[in-house]
């Protein structure tokens, strides 16, 4: 914990603003900083305080992710095609 602290300790000093939410980006950023550092760790912290600004792309889902890549490096014709398969078998059961 002394490493979250430390990094807690840190994004605030760099932030300049205790009251007002830091960056989730932020945190990793500063998380590399050091060996004792873990951003997992003050992230979950300043979340359950209402204090964290949640980075979306910190959160994409990986095989969205390799899906949305592989579909946007194909002819655009088969990409259409592809992208309409994929988005029916990824909404199966939902209503």
């Amino acid at each position: 914990m002394i490493g979250g602290v430390r990094a807690g300790s840190l994004a605030t000093a760099r932030s300049g603003d205790v009251a007002g939410a830091i960056s989730e980006r932020d945190i990793h950023e500063l998380a590399r900083t050091g060996p004792g550092l873990r951003a997992k760790t003050v992230c979950q912290f300043l979340r359950d305080r209402g204090l964290l600004l949640e980075d979306p792309d910190l959160h994409r889902d990986v095989d969205l992710a390799w899906i949305e890549d592989t579909v946007a490096a194909m002819p655009e014709v088969l990409a259409g095609e592809v992208g309409q398969w994929v988005k029916v078998l990824r909404s199966r059961g939902r209503h």
